[in-house]
């Protein structure tokens, strides 16, 4: 899924429908979270996942899942885990 830095741990990943888009809700060591995202886009004739999406630092995992579902409504789909 989505590439984060090693002190980031994954709560929950979500990929769009078409699959050309996804995301991860994550948990940063100081107990906060946060939202990313990457889509595929094309570079030169090449298909290449490029980040997108990247929300605030959230007291809550609800509500960073609130704000990353405002930026990326697709999210909570049938491939949400």
């Amino acid at each position: 899924m989505v590439w984060l830095p090693q002190e980031l741990t994954s709560v929950r990943e979500f990929q769009s429908a078409d699959g050309l888009s996804r995301g991860v809700i994550f948990r940063r060591l100081d107990g906060l979270f946060g939202f990313c995202g990457e889509r595929q886009v094309d570079v030169d004739g090449m298909t290449v996942w490029h980040p997108w999406g990247e929300g605030g630092i959230y007291e809550t995992v609800d509500a960073a899942e609130r704000a990353a579902m405002a930026e990326m409504p697709w999210i909570f789909d049938r491939n949400s885990n």
